[in-house]
């Protein structure tokens, strides 16, 4: 089995992309390419046998109550919503609730952009393989299927956090902070010391790397599933977190 780890953007040259092979624990070669669409076919074509999952950190859906709130709406008037419901998945709120890390509002927020941009990938894989579904078990019978995963959610989880000093950036301090979180990471089990380099320059695979271990958590049934309660999770989509271990 393959899981295949996307830091999602907006533009190409800041997607990041890794590949984990699932039975045997280790990382492999990504091929290069600008195109990340053409980057993810490519891996799939030369793996055309294997059970694959792709966890992607972006928004897959919107609040369920926005567009509703806008139909009709004219400028000027009061759209008689609160903000969180307004602005924010019941995924963001449980993802708040339980890490006490809020996701961006995708309804209100540039991650707009990377959604549409993801929908548009997943869009021109589904075309090459037309059973690629989305995943609402881990425990769900596919061939290709795809989950929305919170890499920053991930660390907090394992007691990895950015503290003050971010991980995001190019500086040497940004480095220095993906370094120590690196070390974190392998001192809590898992070798990727093959990686370290890339992931200590490049944030972008630094969180594409972090995505397949947020894919593990969902193959290992770590995660937590949707609530059946939540019938907004269809239309909004699910972030898959795991308590703080």
């Amino acid at each position: 089995m393959l899981i295949i780890g996307v830091d999602c953007a907006v533009s190409p040259k800041n997607v990041g992309i890794s590949v984990l092979d699932y039975s045997g624990k280790k990382f492999l070669p990504v091929p290069s390419n600008p195109d990340p669409s053409k980057t993810l076919l490519h891996i799939l074509e030369a793996n055309p046998s294997r059970k694959t999952l792709l966890c992607l950190d972006a928004p897959l859906g919107w609040p369920s109550t926005f567009a509703p709130g806008l139909i009709g709406h004219s400028a000027g008037e009061y759209l008689g919503n609160t903000l969180d419901s307004f602005f924010k998945r019941d995924t963001d709120l449980f993802c708040y609730y339980l890490l006490k890390k809020i996701p961006l509002d995708v309804a209100s927020d540039k991650i707009a952009r990377t959604t549409y941009k993801t929908l548009e990938m997943l869009n021109a894989i589904r075309v090459r393989y037309p059973y690629l579904k989305m995943l609402w078990d881990p425990q769900e019978k596919y061939e290709l299927g795809f989950i929305e995963v919170y890499p920053a959610a991930w660390l907090v989880s394992e007691l990895i956090t950015p503290h003050v000093t971010s991980y995001k950036g190019t500086k040497d301090i940004h480095q220095a902070r993906r370094m120590e979180m690196l070390e974190r990471i392998q001192r809590n089990g898992m070798d990727m010391s093959v990686l370290e380099k890339r992931m200590i320059e490049d944030e972008h695979f630094f969180d594409a790397c972090v995505c397949c271990l947020c894919g593990m958590d969902f193959v290992d049934l770590r995660a937590i599933k949707p609530f059946p309660q939540l019938t907004s999770v269809k239309k909004e989509g699910w972030i898959w977190l795991k308590p703080v271990i």
